[in-house]
């Protein structure tokens, strides 16, 4: 017989990350290793070249390339994505430092794209379609408390015309109990046998921003506030309205599809450009008194 035909002993190998893993789980260490005066000058300048090295190249502004499991992000039982995989740009807290410990790196700007993918399902089909994925564009520092993070993922048939696109809920738990979010328009009672048909009500709808409370008047048909009775909510609302944080993505889609009313801002008109309600503004005016200059801040 030949070569090619002999059999021998087939070695295995196993791979195994459970010591690696654990090594990366490991709380990192203080060296307490002694230290001459010279040693310690170098040390002291490689902390401050750190330092540097931090404020250019580790601000939270741009996603970073994440490979993403399609099955994780559209879970189907019964279908095989192919490619399994796909290349997204996520903003997560480890895609930049936040200098302030109150607030995490997140995504402030996005935008969808479409991909194209075999679908496998388990009957033997396999169709081509088109998939839709929610993509960020840029990155930013936000508060904790008011953290929104959102993965819009659909799937359209290629001789389809747009796919629709559906915002998930938010996940926030203040906002688990309120009934402002996607509330459903007011249908048009029915008449009784002597009634006779009039004009159709004016359906009424007013969806607002999370965190944001509907408010509806005779004078105003729709309008988005901060007059929560619950002080935890008020001051969350409040944070956004005031012009200190960036609306979530969810929301910001939501008002520019006109889906949502614009949120009442304290200080101007919501911003649709980029997502926030103004700050307030302030002026520094130098006047003479007393023979000398001063300077005075002013609400402008």
């Amino acid at each position: 017989p030949s070569a090619m035909s002999r059999l021998g002993p087939v070695k295995t190998v196993v791979v195994s990350a459970a010591e690696t893993i654990a090594a990366t789980n490991a709380r990192p260490r203080i060296l307490d290793d002694p230290l001459t005066p010279v040693e310690r000058a170098a040390l002291r300048k490689a902390a401050y070249r750190s330092m540097n090295d931090l404020l250019k190249n580790g601000k939270c502004v741009d996603p970073q390339p994440r490979w993403m499991i399609v099955r994780q992000l559209a879970p189907a039982a019964d279908t095989r994505y192919l490619p399994p995989c796909v290349q997204l740009h996520r903003c997560a807290p480890d895609s930049g430092c936040c200098v302030n410990e109150s607030e995490v790196c997140a995504p402030i700007e996005g935008k969808t794209v479409v991909l194209p993918f075999y679908l496998h399902k388990a009957t033997g089909s396999m169709n081509v379609v088109k998939m839709q994925f929610f993509n960020h564009t840029r990155c930013g520092c936000v508060s904790r408390g008011t953290l929104q993070m959102t993965v819009t993922t659909a799937v359209a048939k290629p001789s389809d015309g747009d796919s629709q696109e559906e915002l998930e809920r938010p996940s926030r738990r203040a906002m688990a109990e309120s009934q402002n979010d996607w509330r459903a328009p007011t249908e048009e009672p029915l008449l009784e046998k002597n009634d006779e048909p009039t004009a159709p009500p004016q359906l009424r709808r007013c969806t607002c921003p999370a965190l944001f409370l509907a408010s509806m008047t005779e004078y105003e048909p729709c309008s988005c506030v901060c007059d929560w009775p619950d002080a935890a909510r008020r001051r969350d609302c409040q944070y956004l309205a005031k012009g200190r944080e960036h609306f979530g993505l969810r929301d910001r889609f939501c008002v520019a599809r006109g889906d949502c009313t614009p949120p009442s801002c304290e200080y101007g008109a919501y911003d649709r450009t980029v997502g926030k309600c103004p700050l307030r503004r302030y002026r520094r005016m130098r006047y003479h008194s007393r023979g000398r200059y001063q300077e005075k801040t002013m609400v402008v």
